[in-house]
This record gives C-alpha cells, sequence and structure tokens, in this order.
C-alpha cells in the first residue's frame, strides 16, 4: 500500500524520529472511559489527555489502573455543525526535560493492564528492557524511553520538538478535519478526518527548497496528498478552497464517530505516514490509535493540545529502517548493516504489547511497541492536492528488512 509522505529534518541514532497520525473505528472501548462532566456520573472536572482525573479498572488485589478517555456527553451544547480545519504545527516522542513548548507524552492505558510488578498482558521479550513498563498508573508509553535512551547517545542527532522547524518552514504538516463539529465543549458526533500534507501551498513552484512559510493564524493554506483521499490520485490539482467537498468529500482516514466532551476531542484514526527528512525517511503505523486533546477556540477556529496514542508493530518499525541511513556509514538500514542489529535489539527489547487489542491477556507473544506523541495544531485551511514522488527501499532483496522479526 502506498503512504503518504510527511517529512521531518531528523534523523535519530540511524533511526529517523517520528510523526504521524490515526483508521476510522466507530467502537470505543468502555474501559478507556471515564466520566465528564456532561454524564450523570461525572467527576467535577473533565478528563485531558495526562491528567489525573479517572477511575480504577483494577481490582481490589491490584494496582490502580486509570483510563483516561473522555466519555461522550450525555447531550450537545448546540445543534449547527460547523467544518473546522487544524494543522501541526509542535510534536514530540521523548519524556526529557526541556524548554519546548510541546509537553513529553505521557500515553494510555491501552491493555487495561498495569505492568510491572503488576501481570503482563503479552509474552515479554526474553530480554525485556526496564523501561517498557507502564506508569503506576497503567499508560503505556514505552516508545518515549526508547527515544529518550537514543537521544541521550546522540543529542545533536534528535531535537525533541524536531517537527517544529520542518512545518515553520512550511515544508510539510498534517490535517485534521472536523465536520459537523458545534463548536461547543460538547458535540456526541463529529467526523473527524486526518490529511497528510507536503508542505505550504506555493511550495509546488518554489525552487532550491524555498518557498513560503506560515503564519499559523488561520490563514495558511496546505496541499493534501492524494493518498489522503479515497479518490487518490485522480485528485491531484484539486483547489480545497474553490470545492472542499468535491476535493475531500471522502477522506481516506477518518472516523465517522468521534466526540468533543467537555471540550476535549476524541477519535479513533489509524493512518500510515511517510516521515521524510533531509538524511531518513520513515513509515510509521499506529493502531488501536486514539487521538485525544484540549479543543480551544482560535480566531474563527481551533487550536488542538493533546496526544495521538497507539501500538506500533514491529515488523512496521523494522521494515522502516531500510530507508533511514546509518549515521556512520553511507549505507542505509538494512539487514546486513551493524548499526541495523543495535538498533533492532533495542527495539525488540521494548515490546509491551501485542499489535491487535483482541488479544489482549491471551497469552501470545508481544509484537509492538506502545507510543504516544505529544501534539500541537493551529487554524488552517486545505489547498490543493499535490503529490511528491515516492521512495523504493534502497535494501537488497535478501538484506530488505521487511523480513525481519523479533526473535521470540
Amino acid at each position: 500500500m502506498r503512504v503518504p509522505r510527511l517529512a521531518f529534518a531528523v534523523w535519530l541514532a540511524g533511526a529517523a524520529a517520528i510523526a504521524v497520525v490515526w483508521a476510522a473505528c466507530a467502537i470505543y472501548d468502555a474501559s478507556l472511559l471515564i466520566p465528564t462532566a456532561a454524564s450523570a456520573d461525572a467527576p467535577s472536572e473533565a478528563a485531558t489527555p495526562g491528567g489525573d482525573a479517572g477511575v480504577s479498572d483494577a481490582g481490589t488485589d491490584g494496582p490502580a489502573c486509570t483510563s483516561l478517555v473522555a466519555r461522550p456527553p450525555a447531550k450537545d451544547d448546540g445543534f449547527d455543525g460547523g467544518d473546522y480545519v487544524m494543522a501541526l504545527r509542535g510534536l514530540r516522542v521523548d519524556i526529557l526535560a526541556d524548554a519546548s513548548t510541546t509537553a513529553p507524552p505521557r500515553g494510555l492505558n491501552l491493555d487495561r493492564t498495569c505492568t510491572c510488578p503488576g501481570p503482563e498482558s503479552c509474552k515479554i521479550p526474553s530480554t525485556p528492557s526496564k523501561d517498557r513498563c507502564d506508569d503506576s498508573e497503567g499508560r503505556d508509553n514505552a516508545a518515549a524511553a526508547v527515544f529518550t535512551n537514543f537521544s541521550a547517545l546522540a543529542p545533536e542527532a534528535f531535537q525533541p520538538a524536531f517537527v517544529r522547524e520542518e512545518v515553520a518552514a512550511g515544508r510539510y504538516t498534517v490535517l485534521v478535519r472536523l465536520q459537523g463539529y458545534n463548536g461547543t465543549p460538547n458535540d456526541t458526533k463529529v467526523a473527524a478526518s486526518m490529511y497528510a500534507s507536503n508542505g505550504l501551498e506555493g511550495i509546488q513552484d518554489a525552487k532550491d527548497g524555498g518557498g513560503p512559510t506560515p503564519k499559523f493564524d488561520g490563514n495558511d493554506a496546505w496541499t493534501i496528498d492524494p493518498a489522503s483521499t479515497l479518490g487518490g490520485d485522480p485528485t491531484i490539482g484539486r483547489d480545497c478552497r474553490v470545492d472542499p467537498q468535491d476535493c475531500t468529500a471522502n477522506p481516506n482516514f477518518s472516523d465517522p464517530n468521534a466526540y468533543v466532551s467537555d471540550g476535549v476531542l476524541v477519535a479513533r484514526i489509524n493512518v500510515p505516514l511517510a516521515v521524510t527528512g533531509l538524511v531518513s525517511s520513515y513509515v510509521v503505523e499506529l493502531k488501536d490509535a486514539y487521538l485525544v486533546g484540549k479543543l480551544t477556540p482560535s480566531g474563527t477556529g481551533f487550536g488542538f493540545v493533546g496526544e495521538y496514542t497507539g501500538r506500533w508493530g514491529i515488523g512496521e518499525m523494522l521494515r522502516g529502517l531500510a530507508f533511514v541511513r546509518d549515521p556512520v556509514s553511507p549505507s542505509f538500514l538494512c539487514r546486513n548493516n551493524t548499526t541495523y542489529q543495535n538498533v533492532k535489539k533495542v527495539l525488540c527489547g521494548a515490546l509491551d504489547l501485542v499489535a491487535d487489542p483482541q488479544q489482549d491477556n491471551k497469552n501470545v507473544p508481544c509484537n509492538a511497541i506502545s507510543t504516544a506523541l505529544s501534539l500541537e495544531m493551529s487554524p488552517a485551511q486545505m489547498g490543493r492536492v499535490y503529490k511528491v514522488p515516492q521512495k523504493v527501499s534502497p535494501c537488497p532483496q535478501d538484506a530488505d528488512a521487511g523480513l525481519d522479526s523479533c526473535p521470540p
């Protein structure tokens, strides 16, 4: 399957740092839901991503595992639905302490289990990393520790707010579109869609890496990758500002049953994205993914601060390494590369979940790493559908990382 291209200028100890976002799923697991002020059994404050509000999922003999996804509101605050677009302007995956305006991610309790010392939800690796354990509230976010450790070894190669520079230059972003949203703190049903962008409008005609830069004032128009629409390549050249329905009426990655509760957006969208930097590129594919965060009015639109959380399958992670350049040699991270083997060892030790949530707590081997990314978004507009060339794996067939897997 061809994936949208989302570029960021960073590589991480030979593994490109990540960016992302979401697949449509209309069913929200009840064990991830907590009450909100719009519910009959609401707490005094609304739950927000990474907050402390919540209820215990554990029995009296186990640790208190807290679920952190707000319940749908009991009713709407308004009935008139609007159409709002937001563009990514900040992202981070690590948990380092720094001055970045993007807060470190915390994650969600995806497997409804508190591990270490509680029971595991899958068979852990034979040489597990201590950083793969949940926090005291059961949040799964093993990827944060992995990338934090990598950054400590190669700080010059990894910046916690890496996406900000690329977005600020107008080269790349991610767009989230909310259709049918009434613009109030509570809306029982919102259509949430995600689109990859290949740069700010005008980049199509820019030369030598130049082009316009965004102002983040709600008037920036970003291009749309055709792979983000069901229409695909035939939609190339269409201008979403002229006829938005004709341009993006059928998004490829969306949740028609998202909602807003006490100002918190909750959506489930899995989207494969190609993360491309000046040195490397990478494909990120999260499953069982949640987009959860606070919506804030900004001009005629909305801003967003929250997290995107899900399960990153080890097969997809290893396959993506084929597009990453080795920081100590001119080669790529193919299976016959020493750096690849070292990166693989770290990733395999961090496995803490199964990629399929239906296999949780069934004593099957762990084959995914929990991942959480902090996101900041600003009001924006959708521009023309614009395609960029797709990359082909540079690895020889017998050394393609896509054929690799972790040992049992």
